[in-house]
C-alpha cells in the first residue's frame, strides 16, 4: 500500500503517542493498587479501558508504518497547518476554560463542543448537535447521578446571585 509521507510520519506519531499511552495507563493502574479496594476500583477500569483503546491504536499504526511505503513522489508536498488549526490546538483550550469559568461547565459546553465541531469541518448541524447532546447526557450520567460530582458552575451567575 502507498501512502502519503505526510500519513506515513502521521502513523509514525501516531505509534509513539500511542505507545507512551500505553505506558501511562500501566502507570495508573498500578499506581491505583495502593488506593483501598474501593476506591481503586474506578481508576483501574479506566486505566484498563484506556489501554485496551491505547493498546489497538498502536497496533493500528505499527501496521501502517510497517507495511505502508511512502510515496516519494508526494515527499515535496507538505500539508501547512492553517491559522484555523492553530487556534483549535493552542487558542481553543484556553478560551474553552474561560468559557467554563464565566458561564460554567453546561452552557460552554453546549457552545463549545458544537463550535469546536464546526471548526473541524462538521457541517451537518444535526449531528454536530446529536454529538453535544449525547456528551453531556452522558457526562451529566455518569459524574451527576452515579457519582454525585457536580461540574463547575458560573462565575457570572456566583455574582448576579451576590447582588
Amino acid at each position: 500500500m502507498t501512502i502519503s509521507v505526510e500519513q506515513y510520519r502521521s502513523a509514525l506519531g501516531s505509534a509513539i503517542i500511542s505507545a507512551v499511552a500505553v505506558v501511562g495507563f500501566l502507570a495508573i493502574y498500578l499506581g491505583a493498587g495502593s488506593l483501598g479496594q474501593e476506591a481503586a476500583f474506578f481508576p483501574r477500569l479506566v486505566a484498563v479501558l484506556g489501554g485496551m483503546s491505547a493498546a489497538i491504536a498502536l497496533a493500528e499504526s505499527c501496521y501502517t508504518v510497517l507495511t505502508a511505503k511512502p510515496d516519494a513522489q508526494r515527499a515535496g508536498s507538505s500539508d501547512k497547518g492553517t491559522w484555523t488549526d492553530f487556534f483549535v490546538s493552542y487558542g481553543g483550550p484556553p478560551l474553552y476554560g474561560l468559557m467554563v469559568f464565566v458561564f460554567g461547565f453546561w452552557a460552554a459546553s453546549a457552545v463549545g463542543i458544537p463550535g469546536l465541531l464546526y471548526l473541524l469541518g462538521e457541517r451537518r448541524p444535526l449531528f454536530s448537535f446529536s454529538i453535544t447532546g449525547g456528551t453531556l447526557l452522558i457526562i451529566y450520567v455518569v459524574f451527576d447521578l452515579c457519582f454525585d460530582i457536580k461540574m463547575p458552575g458560573s462565575f457570572l451567575y456566583e455574582i448576579m446571585v451576590q447582588r
